[in-house]
């Protein structure tokens, strides 16, 4: 259940940062129509929130991977 939902998110949140990239390339060549910064306004919000569920749905690999106490990487000679 867990890896679908993370399948899910993931895509989800790739399409998500391309409409962002899209929109402000459009934006800084000033070709964007002004329903463009309101979507981008939004898709904004809904990156952070995915963001947020793909931290949490990793977060056991996070913690495995990037968390380890300091003690347990450095061996004694």
């Amino acid at each position: 259940m867990k890896l679908k939902l993370l399948k899910i998110v993931n895509a989800v949140l790739g399409i998500s940062f391309l409409m962002q990239a899209i929109s402000v390339v459009f934006m800084i060549l000033e070709k964007a129509p002004g329903w463009m910064y309101k979507l981008h306004t939004i898709n904004g919000m809904v990156f952070i929130v995915l963001v947020m569920i793909h931290i949490i749905l990793n977060w056991a690999w996070i913690r495995i991977n990037f968390l380890k106490k300091r003690h347990e990487t450095i061996k004694p000679v």
